[in-house]
């Protein structure tokens, strides 16, 4: 009986220290949209060595960028092509909140599941001196939604992307202490 008590104050203990919602909540509504039709469970592995039977998916991968490169495009004014390298990470689409900080927490596993591609065409708007996509620099969460283009060497998948949120490299962890809640 003690051992039992025992065991059921532990788990009691871990499960308030980080409180769980239901399910990842999608940053807007146009996100929102992208991730009801999202397949969340093919990893770019899964894609990489079967893409005829992916080709046509939308998928939702959540990863860390690894690279940006922005580059103006020839002959037009304020037009850029920004192309991003995400590695993905296994994901279990929950939020967490942080005991200490009080805020939502994601958890990626620290084991990749392959690499992304993302090459877009953006407008810097007039007057902005900014280049486009500065949220997304290296080290950043990304959600990205999309279709598979093609793999590419190295089994990178090329993806078609419809949609991507960036999340601040505070809001995440990949620690191998802190997804305990993802066993």
């Amino acid at each position: 009986m003690y051992i039992r008590l025992t065991r059921i104050l532990m788990l009691a203990t871990l499960a308030s220290a980080c409180a769980t919602r239901p399910t990842y909540q999608p940053g807007t509504p146009v996100e929102a949209g992208f991730y009801a039709k999202a397949d969340r469970a093919t990893t770019p592995k899964q894609v990489a060595a079967r893409f005829e039977a992916y080709k046509d998916s939308q998928v939702a991968w959540a990863g860390i960028v690894r690279s940006r490169k922005v580059t103006p495009v020839a002959k037009t004014k304020g037009d850029f092509e920004v192309e991003v390298l995400v590695e993905h990470r296994f994901f279990d689409w929950n939020e967490y909140l942080s005991p200490k900080k009080r805020e939502e927490t994601f958890l990626l596993s620290p084991i990749s599941g392959g690499n992304i591609r993302v090459v877009g065409r953006y407008t810097r708007p007039s007057g902005s001196k900014q280049l486009p996509a500065q949220e997304l620099s290296p080290g950043t969460m990304v959600v990205l939604y999309g279709q598979p283009e093609r793999v590419e060497r190295n089994n990178v998948i090329l993806l078609n992307s419809g949609y991507v949120r960036p999340i601040d490299k505070t809001h995440y962890s990949v620690r191998a202490s802190d997804v305990n809640p993802m066993r």
